[in-house]
């Protein structure tokens, strides 16, 4: 498994099966932001950054000057991990995933440095994202998760072991199993049409001075966003039956 992908594991776990069970603090976010860094420092290998750091982790500025509150900045030796939280009931809007966006840009500016390492972004919230929110994530290269969304790594490694389970005996109900391999289908092409827009695709180390940003082919977003959701809701279908199939 892949640094990226255990810390995109871990983000969703968090919210879909540790939150919901967690004890509430009093606290705006209910203790939401604390939980989930304690959670990650249970990992191992990642050293996650303290409450309120406003130096990304690393101990510097960003090109503006003016040092932001970033809530989660998790180092590996090959990822830089980051994530912005919100624990409230409205849904992630648009807005919300550009500011953050534009947090992480700013120290990567100033900082070119900070793409010699994969960068992750994630945005994770308790309720929903809005469909232009939930666009904005994967036009940007971030990727979104919440209690109903797998972000696409875990996705398609979720339906990647029911393949596997499936051609190794779980049975499913015939249409279910169609299902499944056509949403392995979608799921890398969904993967192939959005590579092009992570931070890895666009951002590059030429020097310690000299950051490449490199432009990639537009997409329409709005139609992916609304093929991710479904493609989730698929999974959620093909997995409760696959559960039911295993218990009894």
């Amino acid at each position: 498994m892949t640094p990226t992908l255990s810390f995109l594991k871990s983000c969703y776990r968090f919210v879909a099966k540790e939150w919901p069970h967690a004890e509430r603090e009093d606290l705006p976010d209910q203790g939401f932001e604390r939980q989930f860094r304690a959670f990650l420092r249970g990992l191992g290998n990642w050293e996650v950054s303290d409450e309120r750091e406003l130096h990304f982790g690393a101990g510097i500025m960003p090109a503006s000057g003016t040092a932001h509150e970033v809530d989660i900045v998790a180092n590996h030796p090959e990822v830089r991990a980051v994530a912005e939280l919100k624990n409230h009931s409205a849904a992630v809007g648009k807005n919300d995933v550009i500011v953050f966006f534009a947090k992480v840009l700013d120290y990567i500016l100033a900082n070119p440095v900070l793409a010699l390492k994969q960068i992750c972004l994630a945005f994770v919230c308790r309720a929903s994202f809005e469909p232009r929110g939930l666009a904005a994530c994967l036009g940007l290269g971030i990727h979104p998760v919440c209690s109903k969304i797998r972000p696409l790594p875990v996705l398609k490694d979720t339906v990647d072991i029911l393949t596997r389970e499936v051609r190794h005996g779980l049975r499913l109900p015939n249409d279910l199993e169609q299902r499944l391999y056509d949403l392995c289908a979608e799921v890398n092409n969904l993967s192939i049409g959005l590579a092009d827009t992570l931070p890895d695709a666009r951002l590059g180390y030429q020097s310690e001075s000299i950051l490449t940003i490199h432009r990639t082919p537009l997409i329409p977003v709005g139609e992916f966003a609304d093929r991710f959701t479904q493609a989730n809701s698929i999974c959620a279908d093909i997995l409760a039956a696959a559960r039911a199939a295993n218990s009894s």
